[in-house]
């Protein structure tokens, strides 16, 4: 009887993109080179510079927010208008 061509199972790693075969030695042999390990230490730091801009930006947000509520509190503090009905007549 004729033998039927099987698929060997390959492995994907996601740092790298790229496809190696996929037994147990070629996997472990990838993870070991240095393109994975440049990768990997690239994709570390893209982190944490992604997680500081995202920091940064939230404590310019906060600021930005403290700094709106004190001019609409000095606004209202000195108001010229307050307590005349202005708000009844509207």
């Amino acid at each position: 009887m004729t033998e039927f061509w099987v698929s060997q199972a390959k492995h994907y790693c996601k740092i790298c993109r790229c496809w190696c075969s996929g037994n147990k030695r070629n996997i472990q042999v990838h993870e070991t080179s240095e393109r994975h390990i440049e990768n990997t230490a690239r994709q570390l730091r893209a982190a944490v510079a992604k997680e500081s801009a995202e920091k940064k930006e939230e404590m310019l947000v906060e600021r930005e927010i403290m700094r709106i509520n004190q001019a609409a509190v000095f606004a209202h503090a000195f108001d010229p208008f307050e307590g005349t009905g202005r708000e009844a007549a509207a």
